[in-house]
């Protein structure tokens, strides 16, 4: 018969006079900081901070999601296109209209809220036109992101929340780089 193997007894621990300090052994083996399974990190946190500062926070899926689902919902909708279509052919002849009488009643009064255009120089010419193609493109955006059969709520107010920036962005950019827009007192 045999004996089953003998088992080691596991080994005794050093009295505390014979074991190292503990700050002996942080200076005899530095610690080094296990090496990184994605080496670049670094470099995809800066690219993502840059990113958010430009989206202020936002998440630019989130709006992409929101305008594919908006556009997509058009794109099957001849009907709306057809709609939007005319909306955008009477704004155009509005602003014609004024153009061809500068004296007559502007057609798009700003909104109430809208106090950028409340300087009387907007009334002359030629911020007037200007004023009113500005006003005619924003109240096009407003007709078009009407809400839609199938398209969510909050896609519908995302893309008009994108739209109205991003057309209160271009009329900065060109008051700055055309006209500099009417002095303000």
């Amino acid at each position: 018969m045999t004996q089953p193997p003998r088992r080691k007894p596991p080994p005794t621990p050093l009295p505390a006079a014979a074991q190292p300090p503990v700050q002996l052994l942080a200076t005899v083996l530095p610690l080094q900081a296990p090496p990184q399974k994605r080496p670049h990190d670094n470099l995809e946190r800066a690219a993502r901070g840059a990113l958010a500062k430009l989206s202020g926070g936002v998440s630019p899926h989130a709006f992409i999601e929101a305008w594919s689902d908006w556009a997509q919902h058009l794109a099957r909708s001849p009907a709306r296109q057809m709609e939007l279509a005319e909306g955008a052919r009477q704004n155009l002849l509005k602003v014609m209209a004024l153009a061809a009488s500068p004296g007559s009643l502007p057609p798009f009064p700003p909104k109430p809220c809208d106090k950028r255009f409340a300087h009387p120089g907007w009334q002359t010419f030629p911020f007037r036109l200007w004023q009113q193609g500005f006003l005619a493109v924003q109240d096009w955006w407003d007709e078009a992101t009407e809400p839609m059969r199938g398209l969510r709520r909050e896609d519908g107010d995302r893309t008009r929340f994108l739209a109205r920036q991003t057309l209160d962005m271009l009329l900065t950019l060109g008051a700055g780089q055309v006209a500099s827009g009417p002095v303000r007192a």
